[in-house]
């Protein structure tokens, strides 16, 4: 009698043309979420273009400094920003944290940052800010994309030597990156700075795997020392970057060691 009833409230409901109303509420709220989804990754895509270019022409000149391991920056006289060199690698720095915190601060807690690609985006941030990983302390770090982001949302080459020469408080932010670049003598840091590449390259693929704005450049694993090898295989990637499938590490890494 009970399963009777519960037909012929069905039927009832059918015909009063509830259910249809109930289907076209859900079909509109379906919609909406699929265009506010379309919305927030196009946001995405058009916030994340000039952050990837960026990263990726950092990428490509680390990478073709590493090849003859940072000699032209080791020879250069002086080390600071009036020798060739040492103005592109730093200007490419600061433009690239300057894109990495205009990211951070307006984009990690909406729906772009709520994202698969924004949580990616903020894993591999929380990677190369890490203590061993960074090149200067995380302070300065951010202090100087603050301040170049501050000049505009993409400084140009010369308004970067401009605030250099000219702002006290532009010039000592860029301080510690200047005197890292200038240490390169010390294998110690050209490993540093490899393992920072390396990170590098890997956000550039992971993010843009179609290369629609980067260029699919060659890594440098022969560069590495083993501890580097090591701590990126086991450490960073298994900590950090656990997304990234243990095949598309051997690009940057070459392939794991085999065990006595």
């Amino acid at each position: 009698m009970l399963q009777g009833d519960i037909w012929q409230l069905f039927g009832a409901m059918a015909s009063g043309g509830l259910l249809l109303k109930l289907a076209e509420g859900a079909y509109g709220e379906l919609k909406q979420w699929r265009a506010a989804r379309s919305a927030s990754a196009q946001s995405l895509t058009s916030n994340l273009e000039p952050l990837m270019k960026s990263a990726d022409e950092l990428v490509g000149k680390l990478t073709s400094l590493g090849r003859s391991d940072f000699l032209p920056l080791r020879n250069a006289q002086p080390r600071d920003l009036s020798n060739d060199e040492f103005l592109s690698v730093a200007y490419l720095f600061v433009q690239f944290w300057a894109w990495m915190e205009l990211f951070r601060l307006a984009y990690y807690n909406n729906e772009v940052g709520r994202s698969r690609k924004g949580k990616q985006l903020a894993k591999f941030y929380d990677c190369l800010e890490s203590r061993d990983i960074r090149l200067v302390d995380r302070l300065h770090q951010r202090a100087l994309g603050e301040a170049a982001a501050a000049i505009d949302r993409s400084p140009s080459l010369l308004d970067f030597v401009k605030a250099y020469r000219t702002d006290p408080d532009f010039k000592r932010w860029l301080g510690p990156l200047l005197a890292f670049l200038a240490s390169l003598d010390d294998p110690k840091s050209r490993q540093r700075l490899l393992r920072y590449t390396v990170i590098l390259h890997v956000l550039v693929d992971c993010l843009d795997p179609t290369h629609t704005v980067t260029r699919d450049r060659p890594a440098l694993p022969n560069k590495l020392s083993r501890q580097s090898l090591r701590d990126l295989r086991y450490r960073w990637f298994g900590q950090y970057l656990p997304f990234i499938k243990p095949g598309r590490i051997t690009k940057y890494l070459g392939p794991p060691e085999r065990r006595p």
